[in-house]
């Protein structure tokens, strides 16, 4: 019977325990809702330049046979500016990359030769926009210089 007083306050203190516990969830909820709305943006951007940066590998990569003989995309590139012969590339490159185009988005490539400027334009769109996804890579050719190789994905 001593402790009278310690149950009526008991019922006090847990109440007030319970609105700061949900306090506590709500302003956790606030902030987490708010980081995610702006992270959203940053996470797709990053899926895209992932995405090039496949895409670019996976072109490279891409097996193809030129006269009988076996060889990835690199390796036709690199023979492409020894030879001085761009038709084959042209050919391989645009077959890639067209069966990639859909009816609101494309891949384009650009390789720059130390002496030639090559260009795949599988979709284009009049627009000042800049790429919505881009990777480079650097090829060495027989002479030491280097070759640049550039995809990009253009949509409306």
């Amino acid at each position: 019977m001593r402790n009278k007083k310690a149950m009526i306050s008991t019922p006090l203190v847990d109440f007030w325990a319970i609105v700061a516990f949900i306090l506590i969830i709500l302003l956790f909820y606030f902030i987490i809702n708010a980081s995610i709305e702006n992270g959203s943006a940053t996470m797709l951007i990053r899926a895209n330049e992932i995405s090039a940066n496949a895409m670019l590998d996976s072109y490279l990569r891409t097996p193809v046979s030129v006269n009988g003989k076996e060889m990835q995309m690199s390796e036709l590139i690199i023979e492409s500016n020894y030879n001085q012969d761009y038709t084959k590339l042209s050919e391989e490159s645009t077959k890639i990359l067209e069966k990639l185009k859909t009816p609101v988005s494309g891949w384009n490539l650009q390789i720059t030769f130390p002496n030639y400027d090559f260009n795949v334009k599988t979709y284009t769109v009049v627009s000042l926009k800049e790429p919505d996804s881009q990777a480079t890579a650097l090829l060495p050719t027989v002479e030491g210089k280097t070759i640049v190789v550039r995809i990009y994905k253009i949509s409306q």
